[in-house]
Protein backbone atom coordinates (compact mmCIF):
# COMPACT_ATOMS: atom_id res chain seq x y z
CA UNK A 1 0.00 0.00 0.00
CA UNK A 2 1.24 3.52 -0.39
CA UNK A 3 -0.79 6.65 1.33
CA UNK A 4 -2.70 4.31 3.93
CA UNK A 5 0.20 2.58 5.34
CA UNK A 6 1.74 5.64 6.75
CA UNK A 7 -1.51 6.96 8.16
CA UNK A 8 -2.59 3.02 9.33
CA UNK A 9 -3.04 2.98 13.54
CA UNK A 10 -4.33 -0.33 14.95
CA UNK A 11 -6.28 -0.77 17.83
CA UNK A 12 -4.93 -3.73 21.00
CA UNK A 13 -6.02 -6.78 19.99
CA UNK A 14 -7.47 -9.14 23.14
CA UNK A 15 -6.28 -12.22 23.88
CA UNK A 16 -9.35 -15.01 22.83
CA UNK A 17 -10.30 -17.59 24.52
CA UNK A 18 -11.68 -21.13 23.34
CA UNK A 19 -15.13 -19.94 24.03
CA UNK A 20 -15.16 -16.63 22.51
CA UNK A 21 -14.10 -18.32 19.03
CA UNK A 22 -17.47 -19.76 19.22
CA UNK A 23 -18.72 -16.45 18.41
CA UNK A 24 -16.66 -15.77 15.83
CA UNK A 25 -17.69 -18.74 13.55
CA UNK A 26 -20.35 -17.12 11.26
CA UNK A 27 -20.48 -14.65 8.82
CA UNK A 28 -21.34 -11.67 10.62
CA UNK A 29 -21.29 -10.57 14.65
CA UNK A 30 -24.58 -11.59 16.74
CA UNK A 31 -26.32 -8.99 18.53
CA UNK A 32 -26.16 -9.17 22.17
CA UNK A 33 -22.69 -10.47 22.06
CA UNK A 34 -20.02 -8.94 23.97
CA UNK A 35 -17.98 -8.47 20.14
CA UNK A 36 -21.20 -7.20 18.93
CA UNK A 37 -21.68 -4.32 22.23
CA UNK A 38 -17.51 -3.45 22.02
CA UNK A 39 -18.22 -2.81 18.12
CA UNK A 40 -21.00 -0.91 18.96
CA UNK A 41 -19.03 1.33 21.51
CA UNK A 42 -15.75 1.54 18.50
CA UNK A 43 -18.11 2.65 16.20
CA UNK A 44 -19.17 5.29 18.22
CA UNK A 45 -15.90 6.95 19.62
CA UNK A 46 -15.01 7.18 16.16
CA UNK A 47 -18.12 8.76 15.04
CA UNK A 48 -18.34 11.20 18.02
CA UNK A 49 -14.86 12.81 16.19
CA UNK A 50 -16.87 13.47 13.17
CA UNK A 51 -20.50 14.31 13.50
CA UNK A 52 -22.18 17.65 13.92
CA UNK A 53 -25.65 18.95 13.90
CA UNK A 54 -27.41 18.43 10.63
CA UNK A 55 -24.77 15.60 9.57
CA UNK A 56 -26.24 12.44 7.74
CA UNK A 57 -25.39 9.11 8.61
CA UNK A 58 -25.51 6.74 5.82
CA UNK A 59 -26.14 2.68 5.95
CA UNK A 60 -25.35 0.82 2.19
CA UNK A 61 -26.62 -2.34 3.84
CA UNK A 62 -29.03 -2.38 7.13
CA UNK A 63 -29.60 -5.28 8.25
CA UNK A 64 -31.99 -5.56 10.42
CA UNK A 65 -31.14 -2.02 12.10
CA UNK A 66 -28.63 -3.54 14.05
CA UNK A 67 -25.54 -1.21 12.63
CA UNK A 68 -27.46 2.12 12.09
CA UNK A 69 -29.43 1.73 16.13
CA UNK A 70 -26.31 2.82 17.99
CA UNK A 71 -25.99 5.84 15.93
CA UNK A 72 -29.33 7.01 16.03
CA UNK A 73 -29.35 6.18 19.70
CA UNK A 74 -26.66 8.27 20.50
CA UNK A 75 -27.41 10.81 17.90
CA UNK A 76 -30.82 11.13 17.03
CA UNK A 77 -31.63 14.61 18.10
CA UNK A 78 -28.66 16.08 16.01
CA UNK A 79 -28.38 13.94 13.01
CA UNK A 80 -30.54 12.79 9.88
CA UNK A 81 -30.39 9.12 9.10
CA UNK A 82 -30.54 6.75 5.60
CA UNK A 83 -30.60 3.00 5.69
CA UNK A 84 -30.78 0.85 2.86
CA UNK A 85 -31.29 -2.26 1.70
CA UNK A 86 -32.50 -4.40 -1.55
CA UNK A 87 -33.86 -7.23 0.97
CA UNK A 88 -38.37 -6.28 2.05
CA UNK A 89 -37.69 -8.02 4.96
CA UNK A 90 -34.56 -5.97 6.37
CA UNK A 91 -36.82 -2.88 5.59
CA UNK A 92 -39.75 -4.07 7.38
CA UNK A 93 -37.35 -4.80 9.99
CA UNK A 94 -36.35 -1.31 9.86
CA UNK A 95 -39.57 0.72 9.70
CA UNK A 96 -40.45 -1.50 12.80
CA UNK A 97 -37.45 -0.63 14.80
CA UNK A 98 -37.30 2.72 14.15
CA UNK A 99 -41.33 4.12 13.11
CA UNK A 100 -41.12 7.28 15.43
CA UNK A 101 -37.94 8.53 13.93
CA UNK A 102 -39.29 8.01 10.08
CA UNK A 103 -42.36 9.57 11.15
CA UNK A 104 -40.41 12.46 12.98
CA UNK A 105 -38.57 12.62 9.62
CA UNK A 106 -34.94 11.96 10.60
CA UNK A 107 -34.70 8.57 9.75
CA UNK A 108 -35.24 7.23 5.48
CA UNK A 109 -35.67 3.90 4.99
CA UNK A 110 -35.15 2.73 1.12
CA UNK A 111 -34.29 0.29 -1.22
CA UNK A 112 -31.02 -0.18 -3.10
CA UNK A 113 -28.62 -2.84 -3.74
CA UNK A 114 -25.48 -1.18 -3.75
CA UNK A 115 -24.02 -4.35 -6.19
CA UNK A 116 -26.40 -2.53 -8.76
CA UNK A 117 -26.39 1.55 -7.93
CA UNK A 118 -25.08 4.23 -5.34
CA UNK A 119 -27.31 6.17 -3.90
CA UNK A 120 -26.98 10.03 -4.50
CA UNK A 121 -26.33 11.31 -1.24
CA UNK A 122 -23.41 12.68 0.53
CA UNK A 123 -23.05 12.04 3.96
CA UNK A 124 -20.82 13.04 6.82
CA UNK A 125 -20.55 9.00 7.95
CA UNK A 126 -20.89 6.19 6.05
CA UNK A 127 -21.58 2.27 7.49
CA UNK A 128 -20.47 -0.35 5.40
CA UNK A 129 -20.79 -4.00 7.62
CA UNK A 130 -20.52 -6.88 6.03
CA UNK A 131 -21.83 -5.35 2.53
CA UNK A 132 -18.94 -5.47 0.36
CA UNK A 133 -17.06 -8.91 0.88
CA UNK A 134 -19.08 -11.28 -1.60
CA UNK A 135 -18.63 -8.68 -4.27
CA UNK A 136 -16.36 -8.74 -7.29
CA UNK A 137 -13.01 -6.88 -7.20
CA UNK A 138 -14.19 -4.25 -9.59
CA UNK A 139 -17.30 -3.79 -8.00
CA UNK A 140 -16.26 -3.51 -4.65
CA UNK A 141 -13.54 -0.80 -5.67
CA UNK A 142 -16.17 0.86 -7.54
CA UNK A 143 -18.45 1.50 -4.84
CA UNK A 144 -15.27 2.23 -2.34
CA UNK A 145 -14.61 4.96 -5.02
CA UNK A 146 -18.46 6.25 -4.97
CA UNK A 147 -18.00 6.17 -1.08
CA UNK A 148 -15.23 8.54 -1.40
CA UNK A 149 -16.92 10.85 -3.41
CA UNK A 150 -19.65 10.89 -1.56
CA UNK A 151 -18.32 11.09 2.43
CA UNK A 152 -18.48 14.77 3.27
CA UNK A 153 -14.71 16.32 3.93
CA UNK A 154 -15.06 16.04 7.67
CA UNK A 155 -16.31 12.39 7.34
CA UNK A 156 -15.38 8.80 6.99
CA UNK A 157 -16.70 5.44 6.07
CA UNK A 158 -16.77 3.10 8.88
CA UNK A 159 -16.21 -0.29 7.39
CA UNK A 160 -16.31 -3.57 9.17
CA UNK A 161 -15.45 -6.83 7.77
CA UNK A 162 -14.77 -11.02 8.34
CA UNK A 163 -11.10 -10.99 6.96
CA UNK A 164 -9.07 -13.93 5.80
CA UNK A 165 -5.56 -15.14 7.66
CA UNK A 166 -2.69 -14.32 6.28
CA UNK A 167 -1.18 -11.25 3.74
CA UNK A 168 -2.66 -12.77 0.84
CA UNK A 169 -5.93 -13.72 1.56
CA UNK A 170 -7.75 -16.69 0.42
CA UNK A 171 -10.30 -17.94 -1.10
CA UNK A 172 -12.88 -17.16 2.29
CA UNK A 173 -11.89 -13.44 1.33
CA UNK A 174 -9.67 -10.73 1.73
CA UNK A 175 -6.99 -10.19 4.34
CA UNK A 176 -6.68 -7.33 6.51
CA UNK A 177 -4.22 -5.84 4.50
CA UNK A 178 -6.09 -6.42 0.86
CA UNK A 179 -8.76 -4.10 2.62
CA UNK A 180 -6.71 -1.48 3.54
CA UNK A 181 -5.05 -1.56 -0.14
CA UNK A 182 -8.21 -0.98 -1.16
CA UNK A 183 -9.70 1.51 0.76
CA UNK A 184 -5.69 3.32 -0.17
CA UNK A 185 -6.60 2.74 -3.91
CA UNK A 186 -10.14 4.00 -3.84
CA UNK A 187 -8.81 7.39 -2.76
CA UNK A 188 -8.56 7.53 1.44
CA UNK A 189 -5.96 9.42 2.69
CA UNK A 190 -5.86 8.17 6.28
CA UNK A 191 -6.83 4.18 7.49
CA UNK A 192 -7.30 3.73 11.01
CA UNK A 193 -8.33 0.35 12.48
CA UNK A 194 -10.63 1.29 15.49
CA UNK A 195 -11.48 -2.28 16.22
CA UNK A 196 -10.63 -6.13 15.81
CA UNK A 197 -11.80 -9.32 17.83
CA UNK A 198 -10.66 -12.78 16.29
CA UNK A 199 -11.10 -12.37 12.32
CA UNK A 200 -13.41 -9.35 12.33
CA UNK A 201 -11.99 -5.55 12.03
CA UNK A 202 -13.53 -2.39 11.71
CA UNK A 203 -11.62 1.05 10.22
CA UNK A 204 -12.61 4.66 9.95
CA UNK A 205 -11.24 6.28 6.72
CA UNK A 206 -10.76 9.48 5.93
CA UNK A 207 -10.45 11.69 3.40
Amino acid sequence: MAEANSHLTHAATLPLHEETLAAFSGPEIETGTPEYLSLRHAMIGAANKLVAPGSRVLDLQCNDGRWIAPFVENFGGICRFVALSPDPDHRQSCMDRFRSDARQGSMEIGCLDINEDFPAVSARVVLSAFALSKMSSERRLEVLRSVRKRVEKEGALILVEKVSSGHEGNSKGLSSGQWEGSLAEAGFKRVEVIWRRGPFVAWAATR
